[in-house]
Protein backbone atom coordinates (compact mmCIF):
# COMPACT_ATOMS: atom_id res chain seq x y z
CA UNK A 1 0.00 0.00 0.00
CA UNK A 2 1.27 3.45 -0.68
CA UNK A 3 -0.01 6.91 -0.60
CA UNK A 4 1.52 10.06 -2.36
CA UNK A 5 1.66 13.77 -0.95
CA UNK A 6 2.88 16.87 -2.94
CA UNK A 7 4.50 19.57 -1.39
CA UNK A 8 5.25 22.46 -3.61
CA UNK A 9 8.11 24.25 -3.39
CA UNK A 10 9.10 27.89 -4.68
CA UNK A 11 13.68 27.89 -4.64
CA UNK A 12 15.20 30.46 -6.55
CA UNK A 13 17.54 28.99 -9.20
CA UNK A 14 20.54 31.82 -10.18
CA UNK A 15 23.15 31.52 -12.34
CA UNK A 16 26.18 29.51 -11.97
CA UNK A 17 25.23 28.92 -8.42
CA UNK A 18 22.34 27.86 -8.22
CA UNK A 19 21.63 25.30 -5.41
CA UNK A 20 17.96 24.08 -5.94
CA UNK A 21 15.90 23.67 -8.37
CA UNK A 22 12.02 24.45 -8.21
CA UNK A 23 10.24 21.58 -7.63
CA UNK A 24 7.63 19.66 -6.41
CA UNK A 25 8.28 17.52 -3.43
CA UNK A 26 6.28 13.89 -3.70
CA UNK A 27 6.25 12.22 -0.37
CA UNK A 28 5.39 8.57 -0.88
CA UNK A 29 4.38 6.20 2.12
CA UNK A 30 4.86 2.18 1.83
CA UNK A 31 3.63 0.26 4.18
CA UNK A 32 4.35 -3.61 4.73
CA UNK A 33 2.81 -4.88 8.02
CA UNK A 34 3.69 -5.73 11.42
CA UNK A 35 5.12 -8.59 11.65
CA UNK A 36 8.50 -10.00 11.50
CA UNK A 37 8.11 -10.89 7.64
CA UNK A 38 7.08 -7.20 6.99
CA UNK A 39 10.03 -5.80 8.26
CA UNK A 40 11.96 -8.47 6.32
CA UNK A 41 9.91 -7.34 3.11
CA UNK A 42 10.85 -3.52 3.81
CA UNK A 43 14.25 -4.57 4.94
CA UNK A 44 14.71 -5.39 1.38
CA UNK A 45 14.79 -1.81 0.16
CA UNK A 46 17.09 -0.76 2.45
CA UNK A 47 20.63 1.03 0.38
CA UNK A 48 24.10 0.16 1.50
CA UNK A 49 25.52 2.31 -1.04
CA UNK A 50 23.78 5.56 -0.77
CA UNK A 51 25.81 8.55 0.25
CA UNK A 52 24.96 8.19 3.78
CA UNK A 53 27.06 4.75 3.05
CA UNK A 54 29.80 6.15 0.60
CA UNK A 55 30.23 9.62 1.30
CA UNK A 56 29.81 10.50 4.48
CA UNK A 57 32.23 12.70 7.08
CA UNK A 58 30.80 13.21 9.78
CA UNK A 59 27.40 12.33 11.83
CA UNK A 60 25.76 13.55 15.24
CA UNK A 61 22.31 13.17 17.20
CA UNK A 62 20.84 14.21 20.15
CA UNK A 63 16.68 13.66 21.66
CA UNK A 64 16.94 9.69 20.95
CA UNK A 65 16.31 8.27 24.15
CA UNK A 66 14.93 5.25 23.69
CA UNK A 67 18.12 3.53 22.62
CA UNK A 68 19.08 1.02 25.09
CA UNK A 69 22.44 -0.70 23.35
CA UNK A 70 25.80 0.47 22.65
CA UNK A 71 25.35 1.08 18.99
CA UNK A 72 25.37 4.81 18.51
CA UNK A 73 21.71 6.35 16.72
CA UNK A 74 23.92 7.54 13.55
CA UNK A 75 25.20 3.91 13.19
CA UNK A 76 21.83 2.09 12.93
CA UNK A 77 20.52 5.09 10.79
CA UNK A 78 23.39 4.38 8.27
CA UNK A 79 24.61 0.41 8.18
CA UNK A 80 22.42 -0.24 5.36
CA UNK A 81 19.56 -2.20 7.11
CA UNK A 82 16.24 -1.11 8.25
CA UNK A 83 16.40 -4.42 10.78
CA UNK A 84 14.03 -8.06 10.28
CA UNK A 85 12.90 -8.15 13.93
CA UNK A 86 9.58 -5.93 14.70
CA UNK A 87 9.55 -5.70 18.68
CA UNK A 88 13.36 -4.69 19.04
CA UNK A 89 14.63 -1.32 20.43
CA UNK A 90 18.04 -2.47 19.35
CA UNK A 91 17.70 -1.98 15.91
CA UNK A 92 15.75 1.50 15.85
CA UNK A 93 16.71 4.69 16.84
CA UNK A 94 14.05 5.78 19.19
CA UNK A 95 12.30 9.45 20.81
CA UNK A 96 10.49 7.77 23.72
CA UNK A 97 8.94 10.93 25.40
CA UNK A 98 8.77 13.17 22.38
CA UNK A 99 10.96 16.14 23.69
CA UNK A 100 11.97 16.82 19.82
CA UNK A 101 15.40 15.19 18.17
CA UNK A 102 17.78 15.95 15.53
CA UNK A 103 19.90 14.26 13.58
CA UNK A 104 23.14 15.75 11.16
CA UNK A 105 24.78 13.97 8.77
CA UNK A 106 28.11 15.74 7.08
CA UNK A 107 29.21 14.97 3.57
CA UNK A 108 32.57 14.02 2.21
CA UNK A 109 33.64 17.00 0.30
CA UNK A 110 37.23 16.59 0.02
CA UNK A 111 37.72 15.13 -3.38
CA UNK A 112 33.46 16.34 -4.80
CA UNK A 113 34.16 19.74 -3.68
CA UNK A 114 31.14 21.26 -5.05
CA UNK A 115 28.55 18.88 -2.83
CA UNK A 116 26.19 16.14 -4.18
CA UNK A 117 22.57 16.53 -6.19
CA UNK A 118 20.26 14.60 -3.68
CA UNK A 119 17.99 12.54 -5.87
CA UNK A 120 15.77 11.20 -3.41
CA UNK A 121 15.53 10.71 0.86
CA UNK A 122 13.53 7.87 2.50
CA UNK A 123 13.30 7.07 6.21
CA UNK A 124 12.68 3.46 7.34
CA UNK A 125 10.39 2.70 10.62
CA UNK A 126 8.11 1.32 12.71
CA UNK A 127 7.56 0.21 16.26
CA UNK A 128 5.07 -1.15 18.63
CA UNK A 129 6.27 -1.76 22.19
CA UNK A 130 4.07 -2.05 25.31
CA UNK A 131 1.22 -0.26 23.58
CA UNK A 132 3.29 2.47 22.40
CA UNK A 133 3.64 3.49 19.01
CA UNK A 134 6.18 5.58 17.11
CA UNK A 135 5.11 7.13 13.92
CA UNK A 136 7.86 8.88 11.76
CA UNK A 137 7.26 12.92 11.76
CA UNK A 138 9.84 15.16 10.34
CA UNK A 139 11.95 18.41 8.81
CA UNK A 140 14.69 17.68 6.59
CA UNK A 141 16.99 20.69 5.98
CA UNK A 142 20.05 21.13 4.25
CA UNK A 143 22.94 23.10 3.59
CA UNK A 144 25.02 23.80 0.52
CA UNK A 145 29.01 24.44 -0.12
CA UNK A 146 30.02 27.70 1.04
CA UNK A 147 26.65 28.34 2.79
CA UNK A 148 26.42 28.78 6.72
CA UNK A 149 22.90 28.42 6.59
CA UNK A 150 20.10 26.26 6.49
CA UNK A 151 17.13 25.30 3.93
CA UNK A 152 14.19 23.45 4.70
CA UNK A 153 12.60 20.57 2.06
CA UNK A 154 9.54 20.03 3.51
CA UNK A 155 7.99 18.21 6.84
CA UNK A 156 7.19 14.82 6.31
CA UNK A 157 5.03 12.44 8.47
CA UNK A 158 2.72 9.12 8.20
CA UNK A 159 0.49 7.65 10.73
CA UNK A 160 1.74 4.38 10.13
CA UNK A 161 3.21 2.66 13.10
CA UNK A 162 4.05 -0.95 11.52
CA UNK A 163 6.69 -1.22 9.10
CA UNK A 164 6.73 1.83 6.73
CA UNK A 165 8.98 3.66 4.18
CA UNK A 166 8.39 7.23 3.40
CA UNK A 167 10.29 8.26 -0.28
CA UNK A 168 10.84 11.60 -1.13
CA UNK A 169 11.33 12.92 -4.85
CA UNK A 170 10.57 15.46 -6.95
CA UNK A 171 7.95 14.77 -9.66
CA UNK A 172 9.81 16.13 -12.46
CA UNK A 173 12.69 14.03 -12.21
CA UNK A 174 15.36 16.67 -11.15
CA UNK A 175 17.23 16.36 -8.18
CA UNK A 176 15.88 17.77 -4.79
CA UNK A 177 18.82 19.82 -4.26
CA UNK A 178 22.24 20.33 -5.42
CA UNK A 179 25.24 21.19 -4.22
CA UNK A 180 24.53 20.05 -0.22
CA UNK A 181 27.03 19.02 2.00
CA UNK A 182 25.16 18.52 5.22
CA UNK A 183 21.59 17.08 5.97
CA UNK A 184 19.56 17.44 9.11
CA UNK A 185 16.55 15.59 10.09
CA UNK A 186 14.95 17.13 12.72
CA UNK A 187 11.37 16.76 15.03
CA UNK A 188 10.24 19.56 17.08
CA UNK A 189 6.77 18.68 17.19
CA UNK A 190 6.61 16.97 20.30
CA UNK A 191 5.69 13.34 19.18
CA UNK A 192 7.06 10.16 20.00
CA UNK A 193 8.90 8.95 16.62
CA UNK A 194 11.33 5.42 15.91
CA UNK A 195 13.65 5.57 12.89
CA UNK A 196 15.52 2.74 11.62
CA UNK A 197 17.53 3.72 8.36
CA UNK A 198 18.37 6.78 6.33
CA UNK A 199 19.02 6.17 2.96
CA UNK A 200 19.85 10.11 0.63
CA UNK A 201 20.68 8.85 -2.65
CA UNK A 202 22.15 10.93 -5.09
CA UNK A 203 25.40 12.43 -6.72
CA UNK A 204 28.60 14.19 -6.84
CA UNK A 205 27.25 17.87 -7.84
CA UNK A 206 29.43 18.66 -10.98
CA UNK A 207 30.18 22.56 -13.04
CA UNK A 208 26.76 23.76 -14.76
CA UNK A 209 27.60 24.34 -18.47
CA UNK A 210 27.72 27.92 -17.93
CA UNK A 211 30.02 27.80 -15.59
CA UNK A 212 32.19 25.37 -17.98
CA UNK A 213 31.89 27.83 -20.01
CA UNK A 214 33.02 30.70 -18.48
CA UNK A 215 36.57 28.52 -17.23
CA UNK A 216 37.17 27.88 -20.68
CA UNK A 217 36.64 31.09 -21.99
CA UNK A 218 39.11 32.33 -18.68
CA UNK A 219 42.08 29.53 -20.37
CA UNK A 220 41.76 30.83 -23.89
CA UNK A 221 42.37 34.68 -22.69
CA UNK A 222 45.09 33.35 -20.66
CA UNK A 223 46.53 31.48 -23.80
CA UNK A 224 46.11 34.08 -26.17
CA UNK A 225 48.27 36.94 -23.61
CA UNK A 226 50.76 34.02 -23.29
CA UNK A 227 50.94 34.29 -27.36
Amino acid sequence: MKTTTRIALSLTVCFAAANFASAAVISTVFTYGSNNGAFNTMNGFASSTDLLETNLASASSNGFNGTNDATAVETKLTNGSSGIAAFSYTEAAIDTDGSGYTVEFVLDTSVNTLGYDLTSISSFSGLSIDSVTFAPDFEIQISTVGSAGFTSLGSFSSTVTSAGRIVITDDQAVPLATGVDVIRFINATGTRGSYRELDVEGTATVPEPASMALLGMGGLMMLRRRA
